[in-house]
């Protein structure tokens, strides 16, 4: 318990360590430019750490608030990060790590769409069977970014008032994603920037990516999926909520359910569905037969 001043980064590179503190009342606040708050990593990998507790200051210094550079089994619980400038929480080279009810505020540099709350995985190095779990994550410039790993699930995450999108994937050729969950997740007031083809979730180049029970409340948005045509074997399930925006889900590996239930609710100055307004667009390879509540244009 208590404030302190973090001049260098806190290493952790031995095994079944635990970080923990008494909540808010335990805040480690960056002194230097560019370090990582807590970083974890040794050249051999560093297994089975538990962080808890704390709460991470980055103040406009730290790079990175909690970097997981090299690590397994690691257990992240109730953590808190704001105010850095590449990214809250970065997992980056590591597998089987698990996030649950965590918060990243106000993280990255303003203008740069590439800077987030948390960060997986960059063009070589790759975040493999992550979960992430009851995230809020609000005023970050990009929510979620995710650039290469293998079985990730994004349950239930907050994400509010982002410069840009809420979740953006962007595998490159060299950064696969695949196996990807994104499950009831909350998007409202997004793309604050109104940056032009930014929806609160950016799909680019992944493969295996399902959507369950999304939410969408985020009227400065164009639209609130977007699925680029690299990416393959997407699947739209269960249920979409989109208020006043285009849900746009256009690709010819997109996957449609029947009794899929989407649904938009227009603004009160709309009443219905005009072109150029709000309208559900969906292109796949299957027949598919809407349910009687389901709107397709």
């Amino acid at each position: 318990e208590g404030n302190f001043s973090i001049l260098a980064a806190i290493e952790i590179a031995a095994n079944n360590k635990v970080l923990k503190g008494q909540g808010a009342a335990t805040t480690l606040t960056a002194a230097t430019d560019d370090i990582s708050v807590v970083h974890i990593y040794s050249a051999g990998g560093v297994y089975s750490t538990k962080l808890e507790g704390f709460y991470v200051k980055g103040v406009a210094k730290a790079s990175y608030g909690v970097d997981l550079e090299h690590a397994l089994y690691t257990r992240i619980n109730n953590v808190r990060v704001d105010t850095c400038k590449t990214a809250g929480f970065r997992l980056l080279y590591n597998h089987s790590n698990f996030l649950t009810d965590c918060i990243a505020n106000s993280n990255g540099t303003t203008g740069d769409s590439s800077t987030c709350g948390v960060l997986l995985g960059d063009a070589t190095h790759a975040s493999n069977n992550v979960g992430i779990t009851n995230l809020i994550a609000e005023g970050n410039q990009t929510g979620v970014r995710i650039i290469h790993g293998y079985s990730i699930a994004l349950i239930q995450p907050m994400i509010e008032s982002t410069r840009y999108s809420a979740i953006d994937v962007q595998a490159s050729a060299q950064g696969v994603v695949q196996c990807l969950d994104i499950i009831r997740s909350y998007c409202e007031a997004n793309n604050l920037a109104e940056a032009a083809n930014t929806p609160d979730i950016n799909i680019v180049g992944a493969y295996y990516v399902s959507i369950y029970n999304p939410f969408f409340s985020s009227l400065l948005t164009t639209k609130d999926i977007i699925v680029d045509t690299t990416s393959k074997y997407f699947a739209l399930l269960h249920g979409c909520y989109s208020k006043g925006v285009t849900l746009s889900v256009s690709n010819p590996y997109v996957y449609g359910y029947p009794g899929a239930g989407i649904y938009i609710s227009h603004k009160a100055s709309t009443g219905t569905i005009t072109a150029g307004n709000s309208s559900v667009v969906i292109t796949h390879e299957l027949s598919f037969t809407p349910a009687a509540s389901d709107i397709v244009v």
